[in-house]
């Protein structure tokens, strides 16, 4: 465990630091491997080679937790956890309750780090045909 993290949650609102705690506890009993670091400012989990597999963060009136891997996304849609536009997989997160049960949290977890391992990410590019270059007045 990073002590960056521990300082990150121990300086989250009241309400948002059982929230952090029980998601990173989750994560750890799901990937005992798991390695935490912090990026942009938020903590992060990421596979021994570096690869993120999911990330929490703390605001003034809520949290939020985000998997990584595309798939796992699209089964929290179909389980009824949808993003409301704001940062994260499952939404606003205001309460322990508010996040799945802890025997589908542990699955989707192992599961998003299946994916990225086996080189799925986040984001699926689309590839955009080359821009024509500019006409260039010859004066």
């Amino acid at each position: 465990m990073d002590a960056r993290v521990d300082a990150y949650i121990a300086k989250a609102q009241p309400f948002a630091q059982p929230i952090l705690n029980h998601i990173r506890e989750t994560v750890h009993r799901a990937l005992p491997e798991v390695q935490e670091t912090i990026n942009w400012s938020m903590p992060f989990f990421t596979t021994p080679g570096g690869k993120i597999i999911a990330n929490m963060a703390a605001f003034k009136a809520h949290c939020s937790f985000g998997l990584w891997a595309s798939s796992v996304r699209e089964q929290l849609k179909a389980a009824g956890f949808e993003s409301d536009g704001s940062m994260g997989t499952l939404g606003r997160i205001t309460s322990v309750k508010d996040l799945p049960a802890d025997r589908m949290l542990l699955k989707l977890i192992k599961e998003a780090a299946a994916a990225v391992e086996g080189g799925e990410s986040l984001m699926k590019r689309k590839k955009t045909a080359a821009k024509a270059l500019p006409e260039i007045n010859p004066e």
